[in-house]
């Protein structure tokens, strides 16, 4: 019969090696994957109800407004050159770097619109890349 000292250094080795996930471990497992986009800054795709479903420096997506999309990512990007693409056809993206009171001015965020052909605005998804 194994003695009070051996079983008391078995009960710690099991309980060392169980793990409790912690709140950082939790928000990992809900990120989206990682955009494979070696040569971008920011490299995203956007589902139409802002949620991100692939995405490289997107901290977040808001919809303030129908159609409008506040990328906010992990830097300035007030000096990058955007390029949105409608996910889907007869949708038209465009993109903004400038600071808008709709994204709350905030430099490190990107302002998209999405209209439909005839200029109405509307919740579409897109890509999004910052070279």
């Amino acid at each position: 019969m194994p003695s009070t000292k051996s079983r008391l250094i078995a009960l710690a080795a099991l309980a060392s090696a169980v793990t409790v996930p912690t709140a950082g471990a939790a928000a990992a497992a809900d990120a989206p994957p990682a955009a494979d986009a070696p040569h971008a800054q920011v490299a995203g795709v956007i589902h139409a109800n802002g949620a991100i479903k692939y995405a490289k420096n997107i901290v977040s997506v808001s919809r303030p407004a129908v159609g409008v999309y506040c990328v906010h990512t992990n830097m300035d990007v007030t000096r990058t050159v955007p390029s949105a693409t409608p996910w889907y056809t007869g949708r038209i993206v465009s993109a903004s770097v400038d600071p808008s009171a709709q994204c709350g001015n905030r430099t490190d965020t990107v302002r998209v619109v999405v209209t439909d052909s005839a200029g109405r605005r509307e919740n579409s998804a897109f890509s999004l890349i910052l070279p």
